[in-house]
């Protein structure tokens, strides 16, 4: 599966980093591509392994917001 999340805190090279970082540590994480122009993170992986809701988490121990809406 693959999803896009809009994260408006995003600003810099740090924060691709940081979100990279987290949502590679969770198994069944595909790719991750952080855009900073567009605040955007999409995220491709497995949907036995992981949930939205596990993907929204990785994003959150990052330091990160998921904004909905």
């Amino acid at each position: 599966m693959r999803e896009v999340f809009k994260v408006l805190d995003i600003s810099c090279q740090h924060c691709v980093m940081a979100i990279n970082e987290s949502l590679h540590s969770l198994t069944g994480v595909r790719d991750v591509v952080v855009d900073v122009k567009s605040k955007e993170v999409a995220v491709e992986y497995d949907e036995e392994h992981l949930s939205t809701e596990d993907v929204i988490r990785g994003i959150e121990e990052a330091g990160y917001r998921v904004s909905f809406g």
